[in-house]
Formats: C-alpha cells, sequence, structure tokens
C-alpha cells in the first residue's frame, strides 16, 4: 500500500499542489490556503535536501508568504515564492531533460 503513497507523499504531485495551493492562497488573499500549500511542501523539500544541500531553507519561504498573505502583503508573498517556484522549475527541468542511457 504504501509504494504509491511514497511518490505522491514526496514527488511531484505534493510540488504541485503545495505550488498551487500557496499561489491560490496569496492571489485569494486566503492564509490558509498558503499555509496548507507549505506545510505540504515540507516533504519534498525534506527529500529534496539529500540531493541539494539548500533545499532545506525553502519551506521557509513558504511560511513566510503565507505570514506575508496574512499581513495583507501580496507584492511580499509572491516575491518570497519566486525561489520557490525558480527551483522547482529548475529541478523539472532536470528531470525533463535527462537522458536515457
Amino acid at each position: 500500500m504504501t509504494d504509491f503513497l511514497v511518490p505522491i507523499i514526496f514527488g511531484w504531485p505534493a510540488i504541485i499542489a503545495s505550488l498551487g495551493l500557496a499561489l491560490a492562497g496569496i492571489l485569494l488573499k486566503h492564509p490558509i490556503l498558503s499555509l496548507v500549500g507549505a506545510v505540504l511542501y515540507l516533504a519534498p523539500a525534506w527529500y529534496l535536501g539529500f540531493y541539494f544541500s539548500f533545499s532545506f531553507i525553502l519551506p521557509l519561504f513558504s511560511f513566510g508568504s503565507a505570514y506575508a498573505v496574512s499581513k495583507g502583503k501580496t507584492a511580499l508573498a509572491l516575491a518570497l515564492m519566486v525561489p520557490i517556484l525558480l527551483i522547482s522549475g529548475w529541478i523539472g527541468f532536470l528531470v525533463l531533460t535527462q537522458s536515457i542511457r
């Protein structure tokens, strides 16, 4: 049963869901959605931390973004999501362009 849960919790479904919830929370100005997105991003960031040392700090950006939404600072919340979006996009690019040998 856990064979299909591990990729869901630590893989791309969790990353996409967390980014989607965080961005929806920012755009709709609901800090709870942003907070749920930040919590969902903890597991993928923990997993990526074994490969990239900087990914342990990524959830801090997400939690900071949720805090900025709760204070009504949408521009700051979006700015705090930029590193997460860039690194997730970069990792996605690496995965999609890897060559099979």
